[in-house]
């Protein structure tokens, strides 16, 4: 599914990528080069009025920008809405194969229905939201499942990030399967089509899905059968899946 804006504003979007043993998760912000006609004049913005009086010989203090909290209601695979909520530190720059990260925003190790196994934690604040939630949404509609396995985000300041393509700006997350021996994976494992548990795993994208903001889901094309089929025997209608699968033919 691509998400696609006018060239005249600052566009937020998130990417999900599903391989043959992890989820691509990706989210974050591209500045975009066209003038805003709304934005405020610089000299809306400060005066010289505005600036603070300092004496001769005193070093000012710095000025304490406050962060900037935010929030998001969803409605979730189980037909209730929650209210996501952030604060916002960190920023991407650039692409998810060419850019970096600024802030310190991290991946908590463990959280409810997670656990990292991945070195790299470092991400945007909505992609580190948009996992916990899923993750947590997943544990609530099963709750004896393990926690799902999340690989690598990216690096403290992103950039390369070794053996991937991409991971460069804290927009792109790998996310295991869940297994339907209901055995906790502590790692990213590749796994057959058989050994998937495809309820919880597409919970897990619904999920994800339901945010608003994922840019495309990539799953390898073994699995995707199963996954389209699971899809449309809890209700999702052919005409909405097709975009976002490869199978049946797209």
């Amino acid at each position: 599914m691509n998400v696609k804006a006018a060239n005249n504003r600052m566009t937020e979007y998130c990417a999900v990528v599903l391989g043959a043993c992890a989820l691509l998760l990706g989210c974050g912000t591209m500045s975009q080069t066209a003038e805003d006609p709304n934005a405020p004049l610089l000299s809306e913005m400060y005066t010289p009025s505005a600036s603070p009086k300092v004496k001769p010989g005193v070093r000012p203090k710095p000025i304490q920008k406050k962060p900037a909290h935010r929030r998001q209601t969803v409605r979730a695979p189980d037909g209730k809405k929650y209210v996501l909520r952030w604060t916002k530190e960190s920023t991407s720059v650039g692409t998810p194969t060419g850019g970096r990260l600024m802030g310190q925003s991290e991946l908590p190790q463990r959280g409810t229905g997670y656990v990292r196994v991945g070195r790299y934690g470092h991400a945007t604040d909505e992609t580190i939201a948009y996992v916990q939630y899923a993750s947590w949404v997943v544990s609530r509609m099963f709750p004896s499942t393990p926690p799902v396995a999340i690989g690598d985000l990216s690096a403290e300041g992103g950039g390369n990030l070794t053996p991937h393509v991409s991971h460069r700006s804290g927009r792109d997350v790998d996310i295991g399967f869940f297994r339907n021996d209901n055995r906790q994976t502590r790692r990213l494992e590749k796994l057959s089509p058989n050994q998937i548990d495809v309820a919880k795993t597409w919970i897990m994208v619904e999920a994800l899905l339901s945010t608003g903001a994922i840019q495309q889901i990539y799953i390898d094309q073994t699995f995707q059968k199963q996954m389209f089929t699971y899809a449309m025997s809890v209700g999702w209608p052919e005409e909405q899946l097709s975009p976002v699968f490869q199978f049946p033919g797209s």
